[in-house]
């Protein structure tokens, strides 16, 4: 993706990347109509008993939220950020316009007064990647799309395929015995470095923040890739924002089996 995206575009990734995001907990998306004053998409779950509106506010950095001149007319029963659009997995955070109002900045300049929210303000694990907020549109969590594909019981043993199997403890050991790695992404080919720490490994992304995957994540990954042996990172977007790197890290770690 180009370092430098025009507005339009930013705003075009971020819009349909949360859509994506929010169609994997399994509600139905309609994003509005792009120019309409209002919120930007409209979610209900499968069986239509819950409905929810969302603005969205994406950004091609960490930069500060513009929200115009006034607050109080915020739209939406959830107020996403979604940040870093050219990176190959864009962080969000999920907030409520209410919390948006009471963390908003007020800024004065030549008499005119516009409101920002700071990234101190909305960059906190409260609401860092907390799609538990908005919660699933259905209330089965094996209707994720990967297991609705599973092949039915029935299919004959002869024809099925013994997947490779990891387990987090081997790829913490695996980090660990090898200091400071240097990998790259599957997909774009980004750089990263990890490394083993007390809660788990951490990602240094060569052009982000350094960003901890907590081994309760790792296991899920794991169970996840022994189940489908996938290489994809959008597999696993839903277990953990750092699937991109811990695939890789995954690849890695087999390609020495």
């Amino acid at each position: 993706m180009p370092s430098e995206l025009n507005n339009q575009v930013v705003g075009n990734v971020g819009l349909f990347y949360i859509c994506y995001r929010l169609s994997r907990l399994g509600w139905n998306v309609m994003p509005t109509t792009r120019n309409a004053r209002g919120v930007d998409i409209v979610i209900y779950s499968q069986d239509a008993l819950q409905t929810h509106t969302v603005q969205v506010k994406a950004l091609s950095k960490g930069s500060p939220v513009p929200l115009g001149r006034k607050v109080e007319t915020l739209f939406g029963d959830y107020f996403i950020i979604c940040r870093n659009v050219s990176s190959e997995v864009p962080e969000c955070f999920i907030l409520t316009p209410d919390e948006v109002r009471r963390l908003a900045h007020k800024g004065e300049k030549n008499g005119i007064t516009s409101y920002w929210l700071q990234p101190k303000q909305y960059e906190t694990d409260g609401f860092r990647e907390r799609w538990e907020r908005i919660g699933q549109g259905t209330s089965d969590l094996t209707s994720r799309l990967p297991k609705a594909l599973e092949p039915a019981a029935t299919v004959p043993l002869s024809h099925v395929t013994t997947m490779t199997q990891v387990r987090p403890e081997e790829i913490v050991e695996f980090v660990r015995s090898r200091g400071d790695m240097q990998l790259s992404t599957l997909v774009q080919k980004q750089s990263f470095v990890v490394r083993a720490v007390r809660d788990g490994l951490e990602y240094v992304p060569s052009s982000d923040k350094p960003r901890t995957l907590q081994v309760k994540e790792l296991t899920r990954v794991c169970e996840e890739f022994s189940r489908t042996n996938s290489r994809h990172p959008g597999e696993y977007l839903d277990l953990t924002v750092s699937a991109s790197y811990t695939i890789a890290l995954i690849d890695a770690y087999l390609k020495t089996k």
